[in-house]
């Protein structure tokens, strides 16, 4: 994976050195809050530091505007455009987002001409005007998402916010920095936090930013004074040759994947393959099987992909935990705990007997969480705040994460946090009587077409097409 340095003082360090190559970047924020220096400064800095040309697409601002703004900073942008190294344009959301999907429109000209590899969109938000309810908007805004990452440059989406709720539309990003501003005495206070960044070990907590003569300055505090770049996290197979391919090589130690369902479709290959592959590299099995399975099958189930329950067992590299009192393998029950009737505190205290094994282990861990049982015992909100603990845990000791979940019966919230808190997204759902797949979202910054799952003979048991 190929990182870029956004070049802003400061904000690279939050970053951990930069952002994956091809990422969509969210910056939002209320008016005022230099939402537009910012991506001003992102293009300019690119072309004068790394010589990687700029395309900035403004649907309110008139380029004289901008021009005018720059120079405040020393950014000559009149200059650059003179020497093909940046191009403004000022449009409207509508024919930008049908043009730039047309093979050989005036768009992609731009693109091939200058060699765009950093491009603005000021503001995302006028795409409300384009859409009538929160579906088309998702769909309108995925598309256009993925359009640009097909011009292989890395998006920054200005968005304006008026208040400080989740916006619905933040988990199609790969990134999002929030900018915000509070009085302090007689001054006033800029921020930048960055409340997410898919495949960057970034800094969490706002920042203070100031505005110099050469433009933004974000402040290190403390936990930013030693900073030095962490080494990638090494891919890994997911025992499918063709879901690697789908995800961009693989997934890495620290992933937390959402495998997304209709209700239809079952994820059994994927996450039997995914099992098998962790146990071939000594990792232990902590899962919770959603409703369908239970303790006294799944055995049976994960042979065929080479996995000895027992074995494991037997090693203590196994931790069952079931929700619905269901019959247990002899060879299974010390390792096997039942939550079904424990109330919300006493939950909590037995996973922190379970965590600590685990994090105290020699080995990593597959932990692989039904989510609609946890949201069937204890609700939506218990689970968005326990497994978000969870998932920073597990995470931060190097654990790969499987989500089980029911998308169509969940609500908008639930989906939205599942999609932020998730390094990899995999929906699959039955259309057609076809087994429909698509990588929505991955740590490796590659999505998917919908494929076609077929099931085949031999292990991994299913082809994608």
């Amino acid at each position: 994976m190929n990182f870029l340095e956004t070049g802003i003082e400061g904000l690279d360090q939050i970053l951990s050195g930069g952002i994956p190559e091809r990422s969509g970047v969210l910056v939002e924020g209320p008016p005022g809050s230099c939402k537009t220096l910012l991506g001003m400064q992102y293009i300019y800095e690119g072309i004068k530091k790394y010589n990687q040309n700029g395309l900035y697409v403004t649907f309110e601002q008139f380029p004289q505007d901008l021009y005018r703004d720059a120079l405040n900073f020393g950014w000559d942008l009149k200059k650059l455009e003179k020497e093909g190294k940046l191009k403004i344009i000022f449009t409207s959301p509508e024919v930008f987002e049908q043009d730039i999907k047309v093979v050989g429109s005036w768009v992609e000209k731009i693109f091939f001409d200058l060699n765009v590899q950093r491009v603005v969109i000021d503001s995302v938000t006028h795409f409300q005007n384009i859409t009538l309810g929160k579906a088309e908007k998702r769909k309108v805004i995925f598309g256009f998402c993925n359009a640009l990452k097909r011009q292989n440059v890395t998006t920054f989406f200005i968005k304006e916010v008026e208040q400080e709720e989740l916006p619905f539309e933040e988990y199609l990003f790969d990134a999002v920095f929030n900018l915000s501003y509070k009085e302090a005495g007689v001054t006033k206070n800029r921020y930048i936090e960055v409340k997410k960044a898919r495949g960057c070990n970034h800094t969490l907590g706002k920042r203070i930013f100031r505005l110099t003569n050469r433009g933004i300055n974000v402040l290190p505090d403390k936990s930013m004074s030693s900073f030095c770049p962490m080494p990638l996290a090494q891919v890994f197979s997911t025992g499918a040759p063709v879901l690697d391919e789908a995800l961009g090589g693989g997934l890495s130690s620290g992933d937390v994947v959402l495998l997304g369902s209709d209700g239809l479709a079952g994820t059994r290959e994927i996450v039997g393959s995914l099992i098998s592959e962790a146990v071939g590299r000594g990792e232990g099995l902590c899962i919770s099987p959603c409703s369908p399975y239970c303790f006294m099958d799944l055995p049976k189930v994960l042979k065929m992909y080479g996995v000895d329950m027992f074995a494991l067992a037997k090693k203590d590299k196994l931790i069952g935990v079931d929700f619905y009192q269901r019959a247990v393998p002899e060879e299974l029950k010390i390792n096997v705990i039942n939550v079904g009737q424990l109330e919300p505190t006493e939950f909590v205290k037995v996973f922190r007997e379970i965590n600590k094994e685990m994090v105290d282990s020699p080995f990593a861990w597959l932990v692989a969480k039904d989510v609609d049982s946890l949201i069937l015992k204890f609700g939506e909100e218990f689970t968005k705040d326990w497994l978000a603990k969870q998932i920073a845990l597990l995470r931060a000791h190097g654990n790969l994460v499987l989500l089980f979940c029911n998308l169509n019966s969940v609500s908008e919230s639930m989906i939205g946090f599942l999609n932020q808190n998730a390094s990899t997204v995999i929906e699959s759902w039955l259309e057609d009587n076809y087994h429909q797949l698509q990588v929505t979202k991955s740590s490796c910054n590659k999505t998917s077409n919908p494929l076609i799952l077929k099931n085949i003979g031999e292990k991994p048991f299913f082809s994608l097409e």
